[in-house]
Order: structure tokens, then C-alpha cells, then sequence
């Protein structure tokens, strides 16, 4: 015989289910959850202003220990020194997000000039925990 409103209870833990997952959905894609470095995420105006500010030959760049200085469209974080050799990391966004090209560059030539990212630099001073640098060439 057909039974009218008794249901199973594995249809309704099924609803249940269903219906506990479309709502964590919801609220993952509505709480910028993702990457917040992704393109489409949300940033703040001052942000964005500062990673487009072009630099120009003769700005100065601070580089503080293990901490990412934004020159132009690339970042630069300083690894510090080690046997007589500047270290330093290029992160350049538009070819990898989260890839660093690490630099080790004699501190003899860094006072002279060297190019990091296809920008000319020349190193002004360089201590345990910061390094001063010199643009020499713009974009």
C-alpha cells in the first residue's frame, strides 16, 4: 500500500546534505575566502595606486630584512649579506606570482651598478638588517 508523508531517513540526512553544502558555497564565495593576491579579489584603492606608481631613476629603495619593497611592477626582498655577496629576491607578478629569482651579487659590483628585473640599481649601503639601493634606470 502507498504510504503519504513517511519518507526515509536517508532522503532526508540526502536534503539535509545538499542543502549544508550549498550553503557553505554561498558563503565561501561571498567572504573573499580565495587567494587574496588573486586578480579578481578585492583591493583597496591606496593599494593598487602604489604597486602602479612608476618609479623613476634616482629614487631610493629601502630593503628591510626578509620584507618585500614594491618598485614599480616588481618586488624586491632582501636576504641580507653572506660571504661578501648581497642576496637578494625578484618576485615579478605578471610572470609568476609566487616564484623568486634569487639574486647573489658581490657587493664590489653592487656598489658600481647591477641589473635586477632589466632595472639598472647601484648599491648605496647595505647592513645586517637593511639595504639601501639606488634606481638608475626606469621602466
Amino acid at each position: 500500500m502507498y504510504r503519504t508523508g513517511n519518507t526515509d531517513w536517508r532522503a532526508q540526512l540526502f536534503i539535509i546534505g545538499a542543502s549544508l553544502f550549498l550553503i557553505w558555497v554561498v558563503y565561501y564565495l561571498c567572504t573573499e575566502a580565495l587567494d587574496p593576491a588573486a586578480p579578481w579579489s578585492n583591493r583597496t584603492m591606496a593599494n593598487r595606486a602604489s604597486a602602479n606608481a612608476a618609479a623613476q631613476p634616482g629614487d631610493r629603495v629601502l630593503l628591510t630584512l626578509d620584507k618585500p619593497a614594491s618598485v614599480g611592477k616588481t618586488r624586491l626582498i632582501y636576504r641580507g649579506r653572506q660571504d661578501g655577496n648581497l642576496l637578494i629576491d625578484v618576485v615579478i607578478p605578471q610572470l609568476d606570482q609566487g616564484f623568486a629569482y634569487h639574486y647573489t651579487i658581490p657587493l664590489k659590483k653592487a656598489k658600481q651598478s647591477f641589473n635586477l628585473a632589466g632595472r639598472e640599481y647601484t648599491l648605496l649601503g647595505a647592513g645586517r638588517r637593511t639595504a639601501r639601493l639606488q634606481l638608475a634606470t626606469a621602466d
